[in-house]
């Protein structure tokens, strides 16, 4: 927990001071989730932990959490859409199949 708060603050910082979030590699890495989490959660195999979808990912779970009426993953796919010129898949870590995801179909 205490590591995703520091994933969290260091997202917020980048976002606060206008610089690029989506296509860089991030400088703080995720530890590596050793047990089992209690709610949906994503296959982290193959999944970078110092990239966007990571951090998008540690928002969403824990939003659910405080927030389970939430329009995260609504707004989300609406920002991909509009911006179609992306490439988020390889720019900032989704997998192709991330909205099959147990957290991203809840």
């Amino acid at each position: 927990m205490e590591n995703w708060l520091l994933l969290i603050t260091y997202s917020r910082n980048i976002c606060a001071h206008h610089s690029r979030f989506w296509n860089r590699e991030l400088s703080l890495k995720s530890r590596k989730i050793t047990t089992e989490l209690p709610f949906n959660w994503i296959d982290t195999n193959g999944v970078a932990r110092n990239k966007s979808y990571f951090y998008i990912s540690v928002i969403k779970y824990l939003l659910d959490r405080v927030n389970p009426n939430n329009n995260f993953k609504e707004n989300l796919e609406e920002l991909l859409i509009k911006y179609d010129n992306i490439d988020y898949i390889k720019s900032m870590g989704f997998p192709t199949d991330w909205k099959n995801e147990p957290l991203w179909e809840s």
